[in-house]
């Protein structure tokens, strides 16, 4: 177990990335805690006017590559090895994001970012294409909340559709 610094406040996602346990804080900080050492490898800071980091996205093939996305809609590329914001992008919705992952496809690196209402978008996480965001899905019928459909849930169906390949190949 392990307290957080205090003036951090809350935790607010957590991911794992090899032997490195991110976790993204109130005050706009990512760190990297090495689970082998008894403190942080290292911290990654955002700016608190771009909104309270609410997501953390991997690259799931390599671990080099980190995605934030905040409360304010912007998208943050970082790289893992250098500690290096390379970009940083606006959710085209600009508001609220319900959920960020990387898609599973070494071919194409992207992003399934859920926002907004019944909306799903892809986004490319290179930094020359980061700012395209293209809307994949905007389901116009209504879901009954009892059917338990969440935009996670959404987003998963999405991606589990391959809907990545057929936006490329076509």
């Amino acid at each position: 177990m392990r307290k957080v610094a205090p003036g951090e406040g809350a935790v607010l996602s957590v991911k794992q990335c090899g032997p490195l346990l991110l976790y993204a804080t109130q005050r706009g900080a990512v760190h990297a805690w090495d689970l082998r050492a008894p403190g942080d490898a290292f911290t990654l800071r955002v700016p608190q006017s771009e909104g309270l980091l609410e997501h953390l996205a991997l690259d799931p093939f390599h671990n080099t590559w980190l995605v934030t996305g905040s409360s304010a809609g912007q998208l943050s590329l970082w790289d893992l090895r250098f500690q290096l914001r390379l970009n940083v992008w606006r959710h085209p919705g600009g508001g609220k994001m319900e959920a960020v992952t990387p898609s599973f496809n070494k071919a194409h690196p992207l992003l399934w970012i859920a926002a907004g209402k019944d909306e799903v978008r892809v986004a490319s996480y290179f930094p020359a294409a980061a700012r395209r965001c293209a809307p994949v899905s905007s389901a116009r019928r209504r879901v009954p909340r009892e059917q338990g459909t969440s935009m996670k849930s959404l987003l998963l169906r999405e991606r589990n559709l391959g809907r990545t390949q057929r936006l490329y190949h076509q």
